[in-house]
């Protein structure tokens, strides 16, 4: 298709699909949560995700079928196939399964495609807003303004109450969507050439940095708080080393005094809201002690024994390991292998290896304050989902794998020398103006610019 040059200043078709796409994806758990609307019949992913994700493809159908942009959709896709369906035909995954899986080959086909580092930093943008949706609504369900979506109440051995409640999202994704506060420095690093600049802002980004961490830590989950520290403080250093001008060290200051102020002012409703919290840490220590594993250890102890010891290309199906373990898979790589066998196992791992070339590849070719940010937000996303993911399920989230594509993608976004947006092969460029001759006068380029 020839077509003009969008006007100076207008952003590109591209540009409000991806912030549509990306909000619906992030939200996917909202209207069931706050309406009542059951997913089955209504979902943002099923209603406006996929349809865009169609219209982009038959809009630019050649770039979807670029083996070496499209890769590892193509893997992620034959595993799935291959491995999960042969499980369907086997009959050791059921065909809902499959089909609940399906969605995360488009949605990770849709974020490889090559996007400018400002798109990129408009997507984290759009996923930090609407992310921040959660840890709101899981303080307030707390604070009991809001009815939470999950509430479970048990004793401990010396009978101690322990609550856990959830608002909105599952337990496996709630870590997913809090860890995004974490990895922008409270939204800080997403806008770079403000960080560091002015008291209220420091403070502003500072409590929702904080607000973040309280969320996942009244959960009572074990590993989301750790991701969370983990995800922060990796993006602290990376952005403090990469962005040498906007120094971030005022924000931290003013997170550090307002997480003092919090311990000094609100001790006792500090430790309630720890409670549980630090309790199913106790149990972790108390089973240590007795020689006690824990399920995922043992989950995961039985998943890599069998693809050491007996690797099957289609999937032993999850009851072979309840049978065994006397759990389900509770974490990603124990998903993959039992739902698609050694096809998509191996496909999972790749895309995690690759992810995290790729996102380093970006950052070590960003030549401005803005790209080297946000390539220092997606590292640290990177490392703490990774420390989720190895603890909790996430093969059916579809955040996991939009951020997947980020990552895979992010590395061939920018050029080497100067750090400008280009997607090489894919964009025609003008040719070169002839000079004029007596038989035909020259009044300009000769091809405009394409558009794909």
């Amino acid at each position: 298709m020839i077509s003009r040059a969008p006007r100076q200043g207008a952003q590109p078709y591209e540009y409000y699909v991806d912030i549509i796409v990306t909000l619906g994806i992030v939200l996917d758990w909202a209207p069931a949560y706050f309406f009542g609307i059951d997913p089955q019949t209504f979902s943002f992913t099923k209603y406006l995700v996929l349809p865009l994700i169609a219209m982009d493809v038959i809009r630019r159908p050649t770039l979807y079928l670029s083996a070496r942009i499209m890769w590892f959709a193509f893997l992620l896709g034959a595993g799935l196939l291959l491995g999960s369906g042969g499980g369907v035909f086997l009959g050791t995954v059921t065909a809902k399964r499959l089909w609940s899986l399906l969605p995360i080959v488009p949605v990770t086909a849709y974020f490889l495609t090559p996007r400018s580092a400002d798109r990129i930093q408009a997507i984290l943008r759009a996923a930090f807003w609407s992310a921040l949706l959660v840890p709101v609504s899981l303080l307030l369900s707390y604070f009991g303004v809001i009815e939470p979506s999950q509430l479970s109440a048990d004793s401990d051995e010396s009978g101690a109450e322990v609550v856990r409640l959830l608002a909105g999202t599952s337990w496996s994704s709630l870590g997913l969507y809090c860890l995004i506060c974490a990895s922008t420095g409270g939204g800080a690093f997403l806008y770079a050439t403000k960080v560091g600049r002015g008291f209220f802002k420091a403070v502003g980004f500072g409590l929702v940095a904080l607000m973040g961490l309280a969320a996942v830590i009244i959960t009572g989950q074990r590993t989301s708080p750790i991701a969370y520290v983990v995800g922060f403080a990796i993006a602290v250093v990376l952005f403090g080393i990469a962005v040498r001008r906007r120094s971030p060290w005022r924000m931290i200051i003013a997170t550090g005094v307002l997480a003092y102020l919090a311990i000094v002012f609100i001790p006792n409703q500090l430790e309630d809201m720890s409670s549980t919290f630090s309790r199913r840490w106790t149990r972790v220590a108390e089973s240590r002690d007795l020689g006690i594993k824990l399920d995922r250890e043992q989950i995961l102890e039985e998943m890599l024994s069998q693809v050491r010891e007996d690797p099957r290309f289609f999937p032993p199906g999850m009851s072979r390991l309840i049978e065994r373990s006397g759990n389900g898979a509770h974490i990603l790589l124990g998903e993959a292998y039992f739902d698609g066998g050694l096809p998509l196992f191996v496909a999972v791992v790749v895309g995690v290896l690759v992810s995290l070339v790729s996102a380093t590849r970006m950052l070590l070719r960003s030549q401005t304050e803005t790209h080297r940010a946000t390539a220092v937000v997606l590292i640290a996303q990177l490392i703490g989902s990774i420390i989720v993911t190895l603890l909790n399920p996430a093969l059916h989230i579809r955040l996991w794998w939009m951020f997947t594509g980020l990552w895979i993608g992010s590395g061939r976004m920018l050029s080497q020398r100067s750090g400008v947006p280009q997607a090489r092969r894919l964009v025609q460029r003008p040719a070169v103006p002839q000079p004029a001759t007596p038989n035909r006068p020259q009044s300009g380029p000769d091809v405009l610019p394409f558009h794909s």
